[in-house]
């Protein structure tokens, strides 16, 4: 999942010229289908908000939730300075970091709930040094990766342990995608003719995706297992932010002169979600829910119609960040009447088939 927050309907000629395959894209999605917007009983969702740790903070956010319902989100203790924290049933407690007076930032939790990625920063004084990507493994221990020699961010792990984000040469140099074995090795994926690239999700398979910049334009990119690289095209907001294990990755593009969230099957063909004009997607889980937000409001699908989920009680918009197996959906909720941005838990009464 994933530092920014930032997150179409297929070319119907091309759709009719080529019968490109859509048996992977998911039920009920069709390339000339309208967008369809509240979609579905929104009753049958229930946001809530976590309990924050003891202490006063400035923001908080939920990042990443793993297939047993383990979240991983962030405390602000002023400005920029973070405090990782991990709910477990609900109950927050902080993650471990070198000393108190570094900052450190969890992006994502695995599938099975025992290793995170994040990245870290020693501050000392007005003195700080390059932020560093970083694991976590459970119980408790965390360290720091490889870069390719000044700084790097870590953005999505598997089950495997294998790691993928970003990392710099030098203080100026261009951002690379990277990614690290469960040893900690680091392979560099920059494709040679990028300017600059991110890696930004990974699969149980291995499979990669992010983004490239080629010609002064931003594309999806998608890596096998073997580090071999697929263009998915031209896409907003620099971010293809997640891949599945069925190989469905998701993003934001623009088809027909409409800027919308869209997933890419397995064969890289790209179709709409349906969540309408201006819309971004967020992330997709292994029971191919796909989530995101389209203006202050989270939404989600998976057999049906796009369906907008509650606002948080009090909050005047909500950010739909990562889903698990079972649908559960993480982020985060604010304006309105809160005082600071929130970590949000979406759920229904019961899990995805």
């Amino acid at each position: 999942m994933r530092p920014s927050r930032a997150l179409l309907c297929c070319l119907t000629a091309i759709l009719a010229a080529c019968q490109t395959d859509t048996s992977h894209s998911p039920t009920g999605i069709e390339p000339t289908a309208p967008p369809v917007l509240n979609g579905g009983a929104t009753s049958d969702w229930t946001a809530t908000t976590l309990t924050l740790p003891a202490g006063v903070w400035t923001s908080s956010g939920a990042r990443s939730i793993d297939d047993s319902g383990r979240v991983v989100g962030f405390v602000t203790v002023s400005g920029t300075k973070y405090r990782p924290v991990r709910w477990i049933n609900g109950v927050p407690s902080f993650m471990v970091v070198p000393t108190s007076s570094h900052w450190a930032m969890p992006n994502a939790i695995n599938r099975t709930g025992d290793a995170v990625v994040g990245q870290v920063q020693w501050i000392s004084g007005n003195q700080s040094t390059p932020v560093q990507p970083a694991r976590w493994f459970y119980p408790g221990t965390i360290t720091t990766l490889s870069t390719l020699g000044h700084d790097g961010w870590a953005m999505d792990i598997n089950s495997a342990r294998i790691a993928v984000g970003t990392s710099r040469a030098t203080s100026g140099g261009q951002q690379r995608a990277v990614k690290w074995s469960a040893a900690g090795t680091i392979t560099n994926l920059h494709p040679a003719a990028a300017t600059w690239s991110r890696a930004q999700g990974i699969n149980e398979q291995g499979e990669v995706v992010g983004v490239v910049s080629l010609s002064g334009q931003v594309h999806g990119w998608k890596w096998n297992a073997n580090n071999v690289g697929s263009d998915l095209g031209v896409v907003l907001n620099a971010e293809v932010p997640e891949i599945n294990s069925t190989g469905e990755a998701i993003g934001t593009a623009v088809v027909n002169g409409i800027s919308q969230a869209v997933m890419w099957t397995p064969n890289t063909t790209m179709l709409a979600l349906g969540a309408g004009a201006g819309s971004i997607g967020t992330s997709v889980s292994e029971g191919r829910r796909y989530i995101g937000v389209n203006g202050l409001a989270a939404w989600t699908r998976r057999a049906g119609p796009v369906v907008t989920l509650p606002t948080a009680s009090g909050a005047g918009s909500s950010f739909a960040r990562d889903v698990n197996r079972c649908g559960r959906i993480v982020g985060h909720a604010s304006g309105g009447s809160l005082t600071m941005q929130m970590p949000v838990l979406w759920s229904t009464a019961s899990c995805d088939p």
